[in-house]
């Protein structure tokens, strides 16, 4: 026994060297260390010889996999640093793709024959009066924008309130009726609640009876109504819960409740709920409502270009507006955008006579997000009447910036268009238009 085991000692060792060298085993060395092998293999002399030399190579692959590890913890480690990083890159090119972050500056052309508007109303319809009061919410989480507008007491069937949707795709989508949702000379309350699942609802304040209503999403249909013992209203950041306080107890609405729920929880007066809402970290949500004007108009009848009138065009906006944003932190006010006015770019004699007339107003514009000021370029085009020396043929009414989205490049826009035709009568058509950059 002990002479084979010493050849399949030295057969082991010329293996091991070998092995670790060019020169592999010859078939007749191979037969020798099977035959060791089969004649020694239950003995426990093999077993030790055996597991000795393995022993030597898998000290050294531990080695290995304890360098391979502590690479594979360290690469994990920056891969969790980075994985903002990460995510960024990954969404690369939806980015790139979304609106708000197209390369250079919007470029919004407001001509009567663009084909990719849409128009909202008065389709055909001859209407001197605009937006009075005007909310907006552009919604960062879904992707959406929301807003309502009216004319004032100039609110009727030829210039309707509407509520306004533009989707995530970019779709747009509308509702309207013939007078205001809320009336009042700036003492009722318009606002537009974000629930907690994504809907967004119009809402009202009346603090004559105190009633709180609540109108269904992109409906004006009154969902739910209740009573508040004042006009402050708190949303949590994260949860979106909204929370008022009626008969000095907390109520609160979420998505999946067909009411208000009440909670056990009693404030003596406002300023213990202020300092509660403050407490729990909530956003004070009734300071960012519209109080809309029933007494008033805005005009879009204005009209500029023609003649003497060259130097500029002004947009005008809402008399009353309020615009907001929704983040992963909440809702959030915008500042308010001035009106502003487009410089002359082009223009064009009449019959080759002294008169002149405008065909192109042009300039960069300020337009706000809740990350800041942007600028655009906007510019109002004129439709060729070529007829008399007349400002109503030949002129610019003013645009009318009613609402804007910066995450879908959109501005909400009225204007109005006067016409001759060979009858020898004019034609006023007034748009309601949403224009795409």
């Amino acid at each position: 026994m002990a002479t084979i085991q010493n050849a399949v000692k030295v057969m082991v060792d010329k293996l091991v060297a070998d092995m670790s060298g060019a020169t592999p085993l010859n078939p007749e060395e191979q037969a020798l260390v099977t035959t060791a092998i089969s004649k020694l293999s239950n003995t426990t002399t093999l077993e030790a010889a055996v597991v000795a030399v393995a022993e030597e190579h898998i000290g050294e692959a531990k080695t290995i996999l304890e360098s391979a590890t502590q690479a594979t913890n360290s690469a994990s480690i920056e891969l969790v640093k980075n994985a903002d990083n990460l995510a960024l890159i990954n969404n690369l090119p939806s980015l790139l793709g979304a609106p708000q972050h197209k390369y250079g500056e919007p470029h919004f052309i407001l001509d009567y024959y663009d084909n990719a508007c849409v128009d909202l109303h008065s389709l055909n319809v001859n209407n001197s009066y605009g937006a009075r009061n005007a909310i907006s919410l552009v919604d960062y989480v879904t992707g959406q924008f929301y807003a309502y507008w009216d004319g004032g007491n100039q609110t009727n069937a030829s210039n309707p309130a509407i509520l306004l949707n533009i989707n995530e795709q970019g779709e747009v989508s509308k509702v309207e009726r013939a007078t205001q949702l809320i009336s009042g000379a700036r003492v009722n309350s318009l606002m537009l609640l974000r629930l907690d699942d994504g809907s967004v609802c119009a809402a009202g304040f009346n603090p004559t009876n105190k009633l709180f209503s609540v109108y269904e999403s992109m409906s004006f249909k009154v969902k739910l109504t209740q009573e508040l013992d004042y006009f402050k209203i708190y949303q949590h950041p994260e949860t979106h819960e909204i929370y008022a306080v009626n008969a000095e107890l907390l109520h609160v609405l979420t998505s999946n409740k067909s009411g208000w729920k009440r909670i056990e929880t009693r404030f003596a007066n406002e300023s213990a709920f202020e300092i509660w809402g403050e407490e729990q970290g909530c956003i004070e949500i009734s300071s960012l409502s519209l109080k809309p004007s029933n007494n008033s108009f805005n005009t879009i009848g204005s009209v500029t270009g023609y003649a003497s009138t060259l130097a500029y065009l002004p947009i005008t906006r809402p008399g009353y507006y309020v615009e907001m944003a929704f983040t992963s932190d909440g809702i959030k006010p915008v500042s308010a955008t001035k009106a502003q006015k487009l410089a002359r770019f082009s223009a064009e004699r009449i019959n080759n006579t002294q008169y002149m007339f405008t065909r192109i107003f042009s300039s960069r514009i300020e337009l706000k997000s809740y990350e800041g000021r942007f600028s655009a370029i906007l510019e109002s085009r004129t439709p060729t009447n070529a007829y008399t020396n007349s400002t109503s043929y030949d002129g610019h009414h003013y645009p009318h910036l009613i609402v804007y989205s910066p995450i879908h490049r959109a501005l909400v826009v009225d204007q109005r268009f006067y016409f001759y035709y060979s009858g020898g009568s004019g034609i006023a058509q007034t748009r309601n238009r949403v224009y795409f950059a």
